[in-house]
């Protein structure tokens, strides 16, 4: 893998920005600089993995010349302007998803980004797997449906809490972008299939929720025993229902919700073509059914003897073998900045862009405009009324 010595800074050490060292580390890529607003965990994490550097502010790591890369890795809410800030700063740019809180924002980020000439690039990581590339090889005839959706249970209770919960300013949606633009991106990807129309059913099951006054963790479990906590109005969804018209005439529905008990991380598709059908489960992601009308169903499993060119391209090891989520960051990152080491930002991009993160959040403004409206949304509608608009 050619990377030129490129060297990168991670902002935000909390779940997702640990994930990204480890992936970086993993293909050689020199993690210098770390950011958090948190100055003694940000010193100590520094020295955990030898970084160069340790900030408490996004602007000091900018002035550094050394610094190549920028992975903004932060709750939603300061993607907007950190990753403005980098891209004024002439770094690329790897953020977590979704790319800003709304498609205003986002699209300034995609105009700004072409002036600049950078790499910039959305942390959709879960189309890295294998076998999600291995479908994208494979439809051959016309897709009739798409269903599935992304399904966890870490909100399932009222003393349940994140950061997530509180809604960001100027967005109203949370398990829609957080989870569900994983589901929509990984469509488009295998596909080719864009949204046209949406119609949307949104679900508050907690109308409030306990706020610890303490600091909790993503995903950790809670106890409300011994705690203080404060009563919460929620006004972002728990759970979410979506009904879909793609452009060349497929229909598609995808569920995704934060609520359903006994599912940790349940990311499913099922495309229904003319001649098969292609479902698949990051729970058991080394595996995919195809499914037949007059012949059985085959199960594929996860191995480059048998893979297409495509998935063997993001594939590390033997069939038996298992890769899994931290992988997907892995090779997504390979790609990234191999891309970037080749110096030709003009030659086409095999990972999700700016322009990629943009679609992601026209379609959650539409999703967000339909449940509130309880009416058909076609994305163009959204695209116009940003027409004019300046932040």
């Amino acid at each position: 893998m050619k990377t030129n010595n490129l060297q990168a800074c991670v902002v935000g050490i909390g779940l997702i920005g640990p994930i990204h060292i480890e992936a970086l580390r993993r293909i050689g890529i020199n993690v210098i600089a770390v950011v958090s607003r948190n100055e003694n965990k940000v010193s100590e994490f520094a020295r955990s993995i030898n970084a160069k550097y340790s900030f408490t502010n996004i602007n000091e790591a900018l002035k550094q010349e050394d610094i190549d890369v920028m992975h903004i890795c932060v709750p939603d809410e300061y993607h907007y302007e950190y990753v403005k800030l980098s891209l004024i700063a002439g770094k690329h740019v790897v953020c977590e998803k979704p790319l800003a809180v709304n498609s205003k924002q986002s699209k300034e980020l995609v105009s700004i980004s072409k002036e600049v000439n950078k790499v910039c690039v959305v942390c959709y990581n879960l189309r890295y797997y294998p076998l999600v590339h291995h479908v994208k090889s494979e439809i051959k005839s016309n897709i009739i449906a798409l269903h599935g959706g992304f399904l966890q249970d870490w909100l399932l209770y009222k003393n349940d809490w994140s950061w997530r919960i509180e809604q960001n300013s100027g967005s109203g949606l949370r398990a829609i972008p957080d989870i569900g633009s994983h589901w929509f991106d990984m469509v488009s990807f295998m596909t080719g299939l864009e949204v046209e129309y949406v119609f949307a059913d949104l679900l508050i099951h907690h109308k409030t929720r306990h706020k610890p006054k303490g600091i909790i963790k993503t995903f950790s479990k809670t106890d409300d025993a011994n705690k203080e906590y404060e009563e919460v109005n929620i006004k972002t969804e728990d759970f979410g229902s979506v009904l879909i018209r793609f452009k060349n005439g497929a229909k598609g529905v995808c569920i995704v919700s934060q609520v359903s008990a006994g599912r940790k991380c349940r990311l499913n598709f099922e495309i229904d073509t003319e001649e098969e059908s292609f479902s698949w489960t990051s729970e058991d992601p080394n595996n995919m059914l195809i499914g037949k009308r007059n012949e059985p169903n085959k199960i594929i499993t996860r191995d480059p003897s048998i893979m297409s060119n495509e998935a063997n391209n993001i594939t590390s090891y033997p069939g038996g073998h298992a890769e899994g989520y931290p992988d997907t960051f892995k090779h997504f990152f390979k790609a990234v900045y191999s891309y970037i080491s080749e110096n030709d930002y003009n030659a086409k991009k095999s990972f999700p862009t700016f322009e990629d993160g943009h679609k992601s959040l026209l379609i959650c403004d539409a999703i967000l405009k339909s449940a509130t409206e309880e009416r058909w949304v076609s994305i163009k509608e959204v695209e116009d009324s940003l027409e004019g608009d300046t932040l």
